[in-house]
């Protein structure tokens, strides 16, 4: 039965060939799309902010005075806020960025004390949040830099990096030790005020009405669940959702319609055949194992072709996206394809196969 099948299919494989491509290409489509859009969800978690919500104000000779910036950690009560400034200097293959905390906050974190030297400043390395070059820069302001130590807790509120940084050392000093040290103040300066908050929306307005009226160049970085920034993110995650269950179906349905009317064609065409197969003695089963394993044989080629496809389609979409391609593979995406376009070849032969059943076989033999 096997090789009367197979047999089958090789001599009329030029009626198949369309129906295995469209296999081929339907699989090979929806692989894609999987992993089109894996990638893309995976970029933007990769994107995630370490931090909740901070304000950046740049300081250009004390135009913004330093009451002022201090006294907005008070401005929201009840929400625990983080006073830093931060000093960005660019070093070969990466960036350096020295984060001042407060006398308090830092010895919450490190829970040491630094110890100075003239002309030295010293700085803690925050591991948890550095990926970039180990050596730091020569100087900052007239005093040199020397690391006093590495610590792998995270920062106070989680701060350190933005999102989408990539090759950034992060170190950290306090307050005093940066007073003592430097030399030559900066005329420009970062300075910062984190806030631990859920809710950017209400904190938002109350720093504007302070800064605008002090007229201070500031920037309101908010990455909330209230965000403008979080509600892009779940607006692009539905649309991703939408695309990867819509246009799928779409193709899959597509695909299967065409699987069955081939198939189902392709039995009925062959009736004199199949009322000669009786004739001889043929068994309704053997019958139905010739119509199944002749409609596997050419499932299987194109679903196939479609995997092999799809999985070289997959390596190019990872590359372009620069993720591993072992990330937006789904052997369950496989697996939703052979079993729709199986159900459908079988839909397919059962209801030919039926309908020549219908027909005595001497009427199939007289009228063909």
């Amino acid at each position: 039965m096997l090789q009367y099948a197979a047999r089958g299919v090789r001599q009329r494989w030029e009626k198949f060939r369309p129906l295995a491509a469209g296999i081929t290409a339907c699989v090979l489509l929806v692989m894609a799309c999987h992993a089109f859009t894996s990638g893309v969800m995976l970029l933007y978690n990769q994107q995630d902010a370490t931090y909740a919500y901070r304000v950046y104000l740049q300081s250009d000779n004390d135009s913004v005075p330093e009451p002022l910036w201090k006294s907005l950690a008070e401005i929201v009560p009840g929400t625990d806020a983080l006073l830093v400034e931060e000093i960005n200097i660019s070093v070969d293959g990466g960036l350096f960025r020295l984060l001042i905390l407060e006398d308090d906050d830092f010895a919450s974190w490190y829970g040491q004390p630094l110890t100075t030297q003239a002309g030295t400043l010293p700085f803690v390395r925050a591991d948890a949040v550095s990926d970039g070059v180990r050596e730091p820069p020569v100087s900052v302001g007239g005093s040199v830099l020397t690391l006093a130590g590495r610590w792998k807790e995270p920062l106070p509120l989680h701060i350190g990096r933005i999102p989408g940084e990539e090759n950034v050392t992060i170190g950290v000093t306090n307050r005093t030790a940066f007073t003592n040290a430097v030399v030559t103040p900066a005329q420009i300066r970062s300075l910062i005020v984190y806030y631990d908050t859920t809710d950017g929306e209400s904190v938002t307005p109350r720093l504007r009405a302070v800064l605008d009226k002090a007229g201070c160049n500031y920037t309101v970085q908010d990455y909330t669940p209230t965000s403008e920034w979080a509600r892009q993110r779940q607006a692009i995650g539905l649309l991703m959702q939408a695309v990867r269950i819509c246009f799928p179906f779409g193709v899959l349905l597509l695909g299967g319609l065409e699987i069955f009317s081939v198939i189902y064609a392709q039995i009925l065409a062959r009736r004199r055949e199949f009322a000669l197969l009786r004739s001889a003695g043929i068994r309704s089963v053997e019958l139905y194992g010739i119509a199944f394993t002749e409609c596997a044989l050419c499932l299987l080629r194109g679903v196939s072709l479609g995997m092999l496809s799809g999985v070289v389609m997959l390596i190019a979409i990872a590359n372009i996206l620069q993720q591993f391609w072992f990330d937006l593979f789904s052997g369950n995406v496989m697996l939703i394809c052979v079993a729709c376009f199986a159900a459908m070849g079988t839909l397919a032969v059962l209801s030919a196969v039926v309908t020549i059943r219908r027909f005595p076989v001497a009427y199939e033999l007289r009228h063909e």
